[in-house]
């Protein structure tokens, strides 16, 4: 049997290849320099062995962790004429492994992974700064694969899934420390399923993920507790005040109205992808698969209500574009199957198929047959269980579900098969 590479690795790959032939075209942002800087001095902190502190005072940014900073310093250090492409170049790799990792975690909740990545690619904003935004598309990559390790977490519940939870943890709080947030939203998500193993796995992987965020952060060091909580009070009341251009006016970063963040969203995200995103949510929230839920709509809520500084336009939530991507794939698998399950009849959607739709197998009242009995639960079809109450399981595939037991119907009316008919 053949196998062939999945379509979110195909546009993955695409978009590296075009990235690394055009990634000279890009010019410097604004804060760049200093931004490079930075990550030279963290390099001679530790090749000092933590004796030159020059990292902690420079500017405002021992504020900021240091990891994609030290790490595109240790390689363009090597190649000094071609700091600029490198650094570029390190950028937009981060931004093919969003595209990937949004296609991934697509596909385990059941939708469709190429079009999650195409959506994603598809997005100027996302497309734009995926190649010379060193914060927040590496944040946004950070944060992509830490909610796939959190999926992979919540289902199979491995100490190797605690581990690149940890990893990817700390490689997110090692690059923005407001990337708590996302682990705060975590922590609700698995306290959700009151399951001891998964609460302690947890707990293990937020270790990990702290250690790694002080092991790269020179100004941990020197308080490894409180200092990065001081770092994101401090990203949340920011001194700092410019001017932005909204509705055809500026105005003042630290007063822009509680509408900013959604209109800006409508805005700079494409009509179809930004459509088929909100109908993602609402299927995602009827299956209780809430960690996609939450990353969505929470930062967006606690903008509305807290408003924040930021300027820039919307660079600062960047990562909400591979939530939206994922959302936009698994409403495009929805749409595509006519499933008529409590989903689709919440949204109004006909039933367009002749037999039992893929959602029943997620019923609160699991159904057996006599044949699947005997001869043991056919690949795709899981065994009775209660469910979890935080993420619904994904199954192992459309063709397998399709080939799977009959189940129970889709609605009290008796169904006609395309046999009969």
């Amino acid at each position: 049997m053949k196998h062939t590479l999945p379509p979110y690795l195909w546009i993955a790959l695409a978009y590296l290849v075009i990235a690394m032939l055009t990634v000279s075209h890009y010019g410097l942002t604004w804060d760049e320099g200093v931004q490079s800087r930075y990550g030279e001095l963290v390099l001679r902190y530790y090749a000092s062995r933590f004796a030159d502190r020059s990292a902690i005072e420079f500017l405002n940014l021992q504020l900021y962790g240091p990891l994609f900073e030290s790490s595109a310093a240790a390689v363009y250090r090597f190649f000094p004429e071609h700091e600029i492409d490198i650094r570029h170049a390190l950028i937009a790799f981060t931004g093919f492994l969003t595209i990937l990792g949004a296609g991934v975690a697509c596909a385990r909740l059941e939708g469709s992974g190429g079009l999650a990545s195409l959506a994603l690619l598809m997005t100027p904003q996302f497309y734009g700064h995926s190649f010379n935004n060193s914060k927040d598309i590496p944040f946004a990559c950070a944060a992509t694969w830490f909610f796939v390790a959190l999926l992979s977490l919540l289902e199979r519940k491995r100490p190797r899934d605690v581990v690149l939870l940890g990893l990817a943890g700390g490689a997110m709080l090692g690059i923005r420390v407001g990337g708590l947030l996302l682990v705060a939203i975590a922590a609700v998500i698995v306290a959700l399923t009151r399951e001891r193993r998964l609460l302690v796995g947890f707990t293990t992987s937020v270790v990990i993920a702290w250690i790694v965020m002080v092991a790269v952060w020179p100004w941990a060091h020197a308080n490894p507790i409180l200092n990065p909580l001081r770092a994101f009070q401090a990203s949340t009341t920011f001194p700092s005040r410019y001017p932005v251009l909204f509705e055809s006016s500026f105005v003042m970063s630290n007063e822009l109205p509680r509408r900013y963040l959604v209109e800006m969203l409508a805005i700079t995200t494409p009509i179809g992808v930004l459509a088929l995103a909100i109908i993602g949510v609402v299927v995602c929230a009827r299956r209780k698969n809430w960690p996609l839920v939450l990353w969505m709509t929470v930062p967006i809520v606690l903008f509305t209500l807290m408003r924040p500084n930021v300027y820039d336009g919307i660079r600062h939530f960047l990562f909400l574009f591979p939530a939206m991507a994922i959302a936009a794939g698994i409403a495009c698998a929805f749409l595509a199957e006519g499933e008529t399950s409590s989903c689709c009849s919440s949204l109004r959607f006909p039933c367009s198929r002749s037999a039992q739709c893929s959602r029943c197998i997620h019923t609160n009242r699991p159904t057996t047959t006599r044949s699947s009995v005997e001869r043991g639960a056919p690949r795709g079809v899981s065994k009775p269980t209660t469910g979890s109450p935080v993420i619904a399981k994904p199954r192992s595939g459309f063709a397998s579900t399709r080939a799977a037991a009959p189940r129970r119907a889709c609605s009290s009316r008796q169904t006609t098969t395309r046999s009969a008919v």
